[in-house]
C-alpha cells in the first residue's frame, strides 16, 4: 500500500526553493505512524511543488516531495489569460521569474517483490515552465544538480542516496 499525502512544507522567506526545511517534526511523526498503523509500504508526499527529502523508516521509504511535474500558466512564453494575472504578475511569468529549482522534479521508481518495496530509484526530470509546462529528461548537468539536491535534502532524515550515473538509488 502506498498512501499519498499533502506534505506541503513552506520555505523560509528569501530561501532558495530547494533549500527548504523538508518537513516539521509532527509531519514526520504522522508519516511514521502511517507506516506503522497502516502497514504502508511507502508514503509519497506532495504539495510544496519543490523537491524535498526522503526518509527510510523501518525499511520503508517516506518521500516528502518529488517536486513539480506540470504548470500550465504559460504557452510559448505567454501568460494564459484564463488565470487573470495582474499586469505585474504577467510580466513576471513571461520573463522567467521561476528559480532554477522550481523546474526540478523526480520520479520515484519503486521495485516491489513479495508485497514490499525492495528498491527505490530517484530519476530526475526537468520542467520547461516557459514553453508548455511539461516535464522532460534533463541535461547531464541538471541530472547532477537534481540528484545532488535530493541527497542534500535527504541527509537530515538519515537516508542514503547513491548516485548511479544519471539517477540515484535509495538505500532501504
Amino acid at each position: 500500500m502506498v498512501p499519498l499525502d499533502n506534505l506541503a512544507a513552506q520555505s523560509e522567506p528569501n530561501a532558495r526553493a530547494w533549500n527548504v526545511a523538508p518537513v516539521k517534526a509532527f509531519q514526520r511523526l504522522k508519516n511514521q505512524l502511517l507506516v506503522f498503523r497502516l502497514d504502508a509500504d511507502a508514503i509519497v508526499g506532495h504539495g510544496p511543488h519543490v523537491l524535498n527529502g526522503i526518509e527510510v523508516y523501518k525499511g520503508k521509504p517516506i518521500i516528502y516531495s518529488l517536486g513539480h511535474y506540470y504548470m500550465e500558466i504559460t504557452h510559448d512564453g505567454k501568460a494564459l489569460p484564463q488565470f487573470g494575472f495582474e499586469p505585474g504578475m504577467v510580466f513576471s511569468v513571461e520573463n522567467n521569474w521561476f528559480l532554477e529549482e522550481h523546474r526540478w522534479a523526480a520520479i520515484a521508481r519503486m521495485f516491489v517483490q513479495g508485497g514490499r518495496v525492495t528498491r527505490l530509484q530517484v530519476l530526475p526530470v526537468f520542467m520547461d515552465v516557459q514553453k508548455d509546462g511539461f516535464p522532460f529528461m534533463p541535461s547531464d548537468a541538471n541530472c547532477q544538480r537534481i540528484t545532488s539536491a535530493m541527497q542534500t535534502l535527504s541527509k537530515p532524515f538519515g537516508a542514503s542516496l547513491r548516485t548511479e550515473g544519471w539517477y540515484s538509488e535509495v538505500a532501504l
